[in-house]
């Protein structure tokens, strides 16, 4: 199945609301797969309004134990690994796991 959903920024929440909450089914929103779990719902709306980075952690970690292990929406048989090869004296990569093969050039050096 295709699926062309991207987050708009580089968070947690962002990126599990959207694909996970029961109110994003089909035509709502990006959950094509329909997938709903009222326990899931109710962690996304503790997250989303979580007053301590701690708290927000623990419950995105929570949502995440129950999508991957307890409940999953998804059975991934073909997951390809990222490789990215740099030379021991590059300085300043940060790998980005949402935007996979995007590079901050403004951030990278060579040492000398």
């Amino acid at each position: 199945m295709a699926w062309s959903w991207w987050p708009d920024y580089n968070d947690a929440w962002n990126v599990l609301y959207p694909t996970m909450s029961c109110e994003s089914w089909g035509s709502k929103g990006s959950n094509g797969g329909f997938y709903c779990n009222e326990e899931v719902d109710t962690l996304l709306a503790e997250a989303k309004d979580a007053s301590t980075l701690d708290s927000y952690e623990a419950t995105v970690d929570q949502i995440q134990t129950i999508i991957t292990q307890q409940d999953p929406p998804t059975i991934s048989y073909a997951r390809p690994q990222w490789p990215t090869v740099l030379q021991s004296n590059i300085e300043g990569f940060l790998f980005n796991p949402i935007n996979i093969g995007t590079y901050d050039f403004w951030t990278l050096s060579r040492r000398a």
